[in-house]
């Protein structure tokens, strides 16, 4: 009989525990609607009461009942705290603002050199570019002499074209240590002559490096009355920018995917916007005046400042970005199939690698919907249909993530985007959207728009002395694009 008591007495008081628990994160969370909070904490409330009744009646079948039905109810509770300690442990390490970044080197000999390795180095001349983010490049070479033990002779150059030039043209250097943003745009300036980099170049090896950067703090600016609402209950902006690498999203890389989503949380109407990545716009801040590809404002600032601010200043003026998501390649396909695939719409058939497209409604998975998002090649508008069908699969993840299957996958998506998402998006940004969605499970009226470009030839800020294809703006399609964001904004 006392063996009994205790066991009851010790299941039900881990029956407590368990509840206790479960309370605290639905109140952290909060993303419940109030009534099924309340709902929770009241049935709760009337098991433990329940237990306690049947634990204090007299009689040994009474007790083993007690005991079963708080055996059974803690191990049920075990399920709800597990997403949701999970849920809280993905958003609280959910990247967000950071001063360590990372950077990818390749370092790159003439086609013709006999080296293959990065002991094959040893005695050569290095290049080195000490006009864009020098402590990081040093950083790069360090590495490379710890692996060869060996120390390189350095010569500094003053920008990626002098660099480019002093291996290729003038043979100044046996070898170069280049960013692998500006590999990538020497890439496409030889595609764009009908050459090939591989004719002239190889890789011998590629380096990471991780930096440190002190960041001097900046004053908080005054925030006008109608901002002091929360996220969910205004209207606001969100700047998504896509990378171009996969791996680590603190990765410096170009931003090839440039969208701004207007969402009216009031109204439940949302706009995404597209702008070209070649799109030639000067940086505030970096170029002095000088123009460049809105795509290479990746690579300069931290955290999307200088992309935002271009943005800003020289696209959607008048239109304040409230926040921004950085996502890369990893991103998409980990995302998309964590959500079990999404469904888009193609305004073409046609094949991108291994994968073809009809015109209509897709399904696809991870790698689908990357090959989808990425192509370029296969329309006649390039850049601009590319910007399109990246609208699509943001819209085809959008719509699955509020659908109620995405419930059957929801610790799946936290495992994923905890370490592929960077976001300035707060921790109760975040649960307060949940929350209004799962409030009223409201169905959003999604409009999309496009930012349209001339093409031609002229010289970037980031490759000096090099003309490149840049995207000169319609002035039309961007003032109808402000006037939708607008229209969106204001109700």
């Amino acid at each position: 009989m006392k063996k009994t008591k205790l066991i009851g007495a010790i299941l039900y008081s881990v029956q407590l525990a368990l509840s206790a628990v479960l309370v605290f994160y639905i109140f952290k969370l909060n993303v419940l609607p109030d009534s099924v909070v309340f709902g929770c904490v009241l049935v709760l409330a009337l098991f433990a009461a329940a237990g306690a009744f049947l634990l204090f009646l007299k009689g040994t079948a009474k007790k083993i009942i007690c005991a079963c039905i708080s055996l059974i109810l803690s191990i049920l509770l075990l399920i709800p705290i597990r997403v949701f300690r999970k849920t809280d442990s993905t958003l609280n390490n959910l990247q967000g603002e950071t001063n360590t970044y990372h950077s990818n080197y390749e370092v790159v000999v003439r086609q013709d050199d006999k080296a293959e390795i990065l002991s094959d180095l040893i005695g050569y001349k290095i290049g080195l570019d000490t006009a864009y983010n020098q402590a990081s490049a040093e950083e790069a070479l360090a590495d490379i002499e710890r692996k060869i033990e060996s120390q390189l002779e350095v010569l500094e150059y003053g920008g990626s074209s002098a660099l480019w030039t002093a291996l290729t043209e003038t043979r100044e250097t046996d070898a170069i240590l280049i960013d692998h943003s500006f590999y990538e745009m020497f890439r496409e300036a030889y595609e764009e002559q009908n050459d090939r980099i591989e004719n002239h170049v190889k890789i011998v090896d590629k380096i990471t490096v991780s930096i440190d950067i002190e960041t001097p703090p900046t004053a908080s600016p005054s925030t006008p009355p109608e901002e002091s609402l929360q996220l969910w209950e205004r209207p606001f902006v969100i700047y998504v920018s896509g990378i171009d690498v996969a791996g680590k999203i603190t990765t410096r890389s170009r931003s090839d995917v440039n969208i701004l989503i207007a969402i009216n949380p009031n109204t439940k109407k949302m706009i995404l916007v597209t702008v070209p990545r070649d799109t030639y716009v000067p940086f505030p801040g970096v170029t002095d005046g000088a123009y460049d590809k809105l795509t290479h404002a990746g690579i300069y600032g931290d955290n999307c400042a200088v992309s935002i601010a271009t943005l800003e200043q020289y696209i959607y003026t008048g239109i304040t970005i409230d926040k921004w998501i950085r996502v890369n390649f990893t991103s998409v396909e980990r995302i998309v199939d964590a959500l079990g695939g999404i469904t888009v719409e193609s305004q073409y058939n046609f094949s991108s690698g291994n994968y073809t497209f009809v015109k209509g409604m897709n399904e696809l998975d991870g790698k689908q919907a990357l090959a989808f998002a990425r192509n370029r090649k296969s329309f006649a508008e390039g850049d601009m249909q590319r910007g399109r069908n990246q609208l699509e699969v943001i819209k085809g993840i959008f719509n699955k993530a509020i659908s109620p299957a995405i419930l059957s996958s929801y610790s799946e998506i936290l495992d994923e985007i905890a370490d592929c998402v960077q976001t300035n998006l707060s921790y109760s940004d975040i649960t307060g959207l949940v929350k209004m969605q799962l409030s009223d499970g409201a169905s959003w009226q999604i409009d999309t728009a496009s930012i349209y470009v001339d093409y031609k030839y002229d010289y970037c800020y980031s490759m000096s002395g090099q003309k490149l294809c840049v995207g000169v703006m319609s002035e039309e399609s961007r003032l109808e694009a402000i006037e939708k964001i607008n229209s969106v904004l204001n109700g």
